[in-house]
């Protein structure tokens, strides 16, 4: 574009130059501003200047095309590798379509860094002697780099290692639907009147050892009666611990702020108390110009003490506000450690109150809660 932008302004010149009488009737021009060889070489150099302008145009375009249709071609192939295999597994139910597009994001991710290294890498390619990008040899970077991405041995090895995750998913999906047909089949084989006498007659095992489908049904409703029982008496544990996390977390803030503003406070007392030590020690310099002047190049006594006296009042103003800052820095410091500190062992507490709770109400849910397993007959690992 700017050679585009230097061929216009080169023909304005040229017209601009051209002399005028040479269209008033042909007449002759006794001062031309150019000779012919001259007028020749600008239309030589503007023919040039056009022929590189269109090159450059033409240029930039093919490296968009081209960066645009190798970062297509990237992209259609990372979502054609994960989609070929996770659409079958989606429409058999084996995952979700936020499965699938969990690990499209975890590739693209891979492709994003690798390919931004390769062309990082790769840079010095793609410039012209002057430093400047040509736009080919850019286009060109960015597909080589993009196809180096794709043939990269760990990207090959990721991809197999997705492959082979999901292939064994499937497997074991597949095993595991045919285990829950076979279960239930075998389930209604089952003697229920056999079942029913074995839970009347060997109580010591079914309590500990042999589940029948009915005593574990009865010991999943019985633990899931004590699980309610135990988030009931949580509730008010939980709400506890909110209220009080809360209330240790809004004294901080409290006690953050109110040094943020003390400090605020202190820096501009400083600023103003270094501001007024200024203006005095601007009057001071002024008064002791006037007695140069009144002394014809000498002042007085006097004039010089009180000069004296000003620059040392301004050196010690300096030293109290380089004090007064590091001693704001100091005490906002301080009282934040200390707003940290406080905020800790209110947390403790919080958490201690908490386990407290936690294990009271745990001691009266283990009371009516079954830990033994649920023991075969009974286990149905495939629902």
């Amino acid at each position: 574009m700017k050679k585009l932008l230097a061929l216009i302004l080169c023909v304005m010149m040229f017209v601009a130059v051209i002399p005028t009488s040479a269209f008033a009737g042909g007449l002759a021009v006794d001062n031309p501003l150019h000779t012919s060889s001259q007028y020749a070489k600008e239309i030589k150099d503007m023919l040039k200047d056009t022929r590189e302008g269109i090159e450059s145009a033409y240029g930039v375009l093919i490296m968009d095309k081209s960066v645009y249709a190798t970062a297509k071609a990237m992209d259609d192939v990372i979502v054609g590798l994960v989609d070929g295999i996770g659409n079958t597994l989606i429409e058999k139910d084996k995952l979700t379509k936020a499965n699938v597009d969990a690990v499209k994001a975890s590739v693209r991710a891979f492709f994003d860094a690798a390919v931004a290294k390769k062309i990082d890498e790769g840079m010095y390619k793609a410039l012209n002697n002057d430093g400047s990008r040509d736009p080919i040899a850019y286009a060109q970077l960015v597909a080589n780099s993009v196809s180096s991405a794709l043939t990269d041995k760990n990207f090959q090895k990721g991809y197999e290692a997705v492959l082979t995750f999901w292939a064994l998913g499937q497997i074991a999906s597949d095993v595991n639907d045919q285990l829950k047909k076979d279960f239930n089949a075998w389930a209604g084989t089952v003697d229920p009147k056999f079942s029913k006498d074995f839970a009347k007659y060997y109580t010591a095992l079914v309590d500990e050892y042999i589940d029948t489908f009915d005593t574990a049904a009865a010991k999943e409703l019985n633990n899931k009666i004590a699980k309610a029982a135990f988030d009931a008496l949580m509730l008010p544990v939980e709400a506890q611990k909110n209220a009080d996390a809360a209330a240790a977390k809004s004294a901080y803030d409290a006690t953050v702020n109110q040094a943020k503003s003390d400090k605020a406070n202190a820096v501009k007392a400083a600023d103003q108390a270094m501001n007024a030590a200024d203006v005095d020690w601007e009057k001071a310099q002024v008064e002791y110009e006037k007695a140069v002047l009144a002394g014809h190049g000498t002042p007085d006594a006097a004039a010089l003490q009180a000069y004296a006296d000003a620059m040392q009042a301004h050196s010690e103003a300096e030293a109290k506000y380089t004090e007064d800052l590091a001693k704001a820095d100091a005490n906002y410091n301080k009282s934040v450690n200390a707003a940290d500190d406080q905020f800790d062992m209110a947390m403790l507490d919080v958490n201690s109150d908490y386990k407290i709770g936690v294990i009271e109400n745990t001691a009266e849910w283990a009371e009516n809660y079954h830990y033994e397993v649920i023991n075969p007959w009974a286990v149905d690992l495939w629902n």
